[in-house]
């Protein structure tokens, strides 16, 4: 490489140190200068997982909730039966939500849908969708 030039690396991994090693020679080949250097790759930041109106199906009291998902995140359906409670709960969608985080398989970017069973005899139900980048 010669002066002001510029590498670009691939296939990093997120928040993973790396080292590399400027060295500089003269025209005759002669060492001139080397320096060890590192850096620590970024977290990348969750996009925020998208629930439209039109998402949201509800068939014998059941909702269901469809949306697209972003390959290589997980996603959970939490819920609370009123906006005061202290904490959400997961939605188990069984058997891919296992307990105790109810968190969906990694995803390979398709759509998903999630439905409560366990609404039935419930007046009213708040819900959020959420997702983690494993």
């Amino acid at each position: 490489m010669g002066t002001g030039s510029s590498y670009t690396a691939t296939g990093l991994a997120p928040n993973a140190p790396y080292f590399f090693t400027f060295l500089a020679n003269k025209a005759l080949d002669s060492l001139w200068a080397t320096k060890v250097q590192s850096f620590t790759t970024l977290t990348p930041t969750l996009p925020p997982p998208l629930l439209p109106g039109s998402a949201i199906t509800v068939t014998g009291g059941v909702p269901t909730f469809t949306f697209a998902t972003v390959s290589g995140f997980k996603y959970r359906l939490a819920y609370k039966d009123a906006l005061a409670d202290t904490s959400w709960s997961p939605v188990i969608a069984p058997p891919d939500f296992p307990l105790p985080g109810g968190w969906s398989v990694t995803s390979p970017g398709a759509r998903m849908s999630l439905s409560d069973t366990s609404t039935v005899g419930q007046p009213q139900r708040f819900y959020r969708l959420e997702a983690a980048n494993p």
